[in-house]
């Protein structure tokens, strides 16, 4: 089966699209996770950059993504 390269090309970039926003996802719930854990914290934007630092540092592993 011949598939014309512009479509292959067009798979890539919406693959990478939907991990990039699996990601996203993950890494939003991740922060709300942490906020509610975190209510009597300081504020809530501690714990979106401590939830980035985790997803960084790789100790959340997001499905689909390779490093």
């Amino acid at each position: 089966m011949f598939v014309p390269k512009s479509q292959v090309v067009e798979n890539i970039i919406s693959q990478r699209f939907v991990r990039c926003v699996v990601q996203v996802h993950l890494i939003r719930k991740l922060w709300f996770d942490d906020f509610w854990a975190q209510r009597n914290a300081k504020s809530a934007k501690s714990g979106l950059y401590e939830s980035l630092i985790l997803v960084l540092n790789g100790k959340y592993r997001v499905i689909g993504l390779k490093k």
